[in-house]
């Protein structure tokens, strides 16, 4: 839904890539806090990896999911 969004909204490409990578990192950040607080459990843990957020998402991750929106 999000893609979808930011492509008829967004006109240039790297605002794209920005919107993109923020909501699904948003959105990553979210199902992770979700899981953990109904389910009682984690499925991913980036604490170790390099420019994380709470160890829920990272930046680079945020860039992949920016380019998926993009393409």
């Amino acid at each position: 839904m999000a893609i979808v969004i930011a492509r008829r909204r967004i006109d240039r490409g790297w605002k794209v890539v920005l919107v993109g990578g923020l909501a699904g990192g948003m959105l990553e950040f979210a199902m992770s806090l979700i899981q953990q607080y109904l389910l009682g459990s984690r499925s991913w843990n980036y604490a170790n990896e390099p420019l994380n957020i709470g160890g829920r998402t990272t930046v680079p991750f945020m860039l992949f999911w920016g380019l998926l929106c993009y393409l």
